[in-house]
C-alpha cells in the first residue's frame, strides 16, 4: 500500500509540474505578447510524446532522451522568422507557403534596418532573407539603451527606467518605440510574411500595398 501511495504522489507531482510548466508558458507569452499561442502547449505535447517514443522503442530513458528532445524542440520551436536557421531545420522548399507574424524582416522600409542587414552579410555572409529576426531585436534593444544613456548621461538603471517610460519616442532598426505605463511599445510597427521562391525569399504579404506581395494561398506539398 505504502509504495502505491508513493507512485501516486510522485506521478501527482510529475503531471503537475507539466500542467504548471504549460500554464507558465501562456502566461509569459500573454502577459508579453497579449496573444494565447495554442502552439505553445503543441510542444510540450510533442516533447512528452518523443521522450516516450525514445523510450518504448529504442530503450533510451527518459532522462537521459533529454540530450535529444531538448535539441529536437528547440529546432521544432525555431519558427519561420529565424531566417536560414530555420530553412536549413525544415529544408527550404518545405518552408514555401509558411507565414508568421512579426514587427520586423529583412526588407523592412528603414534605413537604420538596411543598413545593419548590409553590414551584417558582409561580415557573415548568405543572404538578406536569412537574417533572422533575433538579430533585429537585439540591435533595437542595444539602441533603446544607448539612447536612454545618451539622454541622460548615466548608467543609472533608475534614470534610465525613467526615461524610458517618459513617452519619449526612439528610433530603431524596428521602428519607432513608445513605451507605455506598463512597458510596452505602443508604436510597434506590425507585419505577417511568408516564404516565397522555394525558400529563398521571406516577404511581406500583410498589410497589403506598398513593398507587400501576394500571398501564397496554397502551400507546396511536403517533401519526404
Amino acid at each position: 500500500m505504502a509504495r502505491e501511495i508513493t507512485q501516486a504522489i510522485v506521478d501527482g507531482i510529475l503531471v503537475g509540474g507539466v500542467y504548471a510548466l504549460m500554464a507558465v508558458g501562456l502566461t509569459l507569452i500573454f502577459g508579453v505578447l497579449d496573444i494565447i499561442n495554442i502552439a505553445q502547449c503543441v510542444l510540450v505535447i510533442l516533447g512528452a510524446y518523443l521522450s516516450y517514443s525514445l523510450f518504448t522503442k529504442a530503450g533510451i530513458d527518459p532522462f537521459l532522451g533529454l540530450l535529444i528532445t531538448i535539441p529536437a524542440m528547440f529546432i521544432a520551436a525555431a519558427g519561420p522568422d529565424q531566417g536560414a536557421a530555420f530553412t536549413k531545420a525544415v529544408g527550404a522548399g518545405n518552408a514555401t507557403g509558411m507565414m508568421v507574424p512579426n514587427g520586423w524582416y529583412p526588407s523592412y522600409n528603414n534605413a537604420e534596418s538596411q543598413k545593419m542587414v548590409s553590414e551584417y552579410v558582409q561580415q557573415y555572409g548568405g543572404s538578406a532573407s536569412g537574417v533572422n529576426a533575433d538579430v533585429a531585436e537585439a540591435y533595437a534593444v542595444g539602441q533603446v539603451v544607448q539612447q536612454a544613456i545618451t539622454a541622460n548621461g548615466s548608467v543609472d538603471n533608475a534614470k534610465i527606467i525613467s526615461y524610458l517610460h517618459s513617452g519619449v519616442t526612439l528610433q530603431t532598426v524596428q521602428g519607432t518605440v513608445k513605451f507605455d505605463s506598463l512597458g510596452e511599445n505602443s508604436s510597434a510597427a506590425a507585419f505577417v510574411f511568408q516564404w516565397q521562391n522555394n525558400g529563398s525569399k521571406y516577404v511581406q504579404v500583410l498589410p497589403t500595398g506598398g513593398v507587400s506581395v501576394p500571398i501564397i494561398a496554397t502551400k507546396p506539398a511536403w517533401a519526404r
